[in-house]
């Protein structure tokens, strides 16, 4: 299996992990949304700088999102002691590295849909 191929599946096992139990995408949105509130009480939300730096915010707000977002996930793996079977699978360690950080990324981002029937369909 390719690199590609195989970080598509960690990817789509990932969301379709995280969708059914949703454990740590409230966690992760309620961060973004803090975070977001923090920061705009640092700007005035009608000047142009806060219009400036606002995009910048909230890629900041997702990064971090993402960030904390990706010791949980292994855990979760430990625990179910999976990752002993992840690591044995004939795929490239780096592949379920970058599966699981490009599930990161897209929690926070994605909202609400179920975006891993897309990425299935995909590879």
């Amino acid at each position: 299996m390719s690199l590609l191929g195989a970080t598509a599946t960690i990817l789509a096992k990932e969301l379709r992990t995280e969708f059914r139990s949703r454990e740590l995408l409230v966690t992760a949105f309620v961060f973004v949304l803090i975070v977001l509130v923090l920061f705009s009480f640092t700007f005035d939300p009608t000047s142009a700088e806060s219009r400036r730096f606002g995009p910048g915010l909230l890629w900041l707000a997702f990064l971090f999102a993402g960030s904390l977002m990706l010791q949980p996930a292994f855990l979760r793996e430990q625990t179910n002691d999976t990752l002993a079977g992840l690591r044995l699978a004939p795929i490239d360690p780096f592949s379920i590295l970058a599966g699981k950080m490009a599930a990161n990324f897209v929690f926070p981002a994605g909202g609400g849909t179920d975006p891993a029937s897309r990425v299935r369909g995909a590879v």
